[in-house]
């Protein structure tokens, strides 16, 4: 992921406050996007 779905500007690596894992942040809009996990039938 390298732009943001709402604003369309370029995201950042970053750790947010209050999580433990790298997410993709806007520097523009705030958005903190969130990698949905993928549904694995076994």
């Amino acid at each position: 992921m390298n732009f943001c779905s709402k604003c369309g500007a370029k995201l950042a690596l970053r750790v947010p406050p209050g999580d433990s894992l790298p997410r993709h942040i806007c520097d523009n809009c705030g958005t903190i996007h969130y990698r949905n996990p993928l549904v694995v039938v076994g």
